[in-house]
């Protein structure tokens, strides 16, 4: 079941895939809040898709996700 976006309240959070360390990541289509795996979807939990990438040393962008198919 999908989840509203508790940072925008627009998009969608969707399951995706850290490409290059296997993990999970649930990223808004609209805003790129995301949550690492176990956390709640909450605004207060919440962290820039591309800080957590970066973090990571990667580039910050969609190319280093893989999205599951829902």
């Amino acid at each position: 079941m999908k989840t509203r976006c508790t940072r925008c309240k627009q998009g969608w959070v969707i399951r995706t895939q850290i490409i290059a360390t296997n993990e999970t990541l649930s990223v808004c289509e609209e805003c790129e809040a995301s949550w690492e795996d176990g956390k709640e979807v909450t605004f207060e939990t919440f962290l820039d898709m591309s800080t957590v990438l970066k973090s990571k040393k990667l580039s910050g962008t969609w190319s280093d996700l893989r999205v599951y198919e829902e």
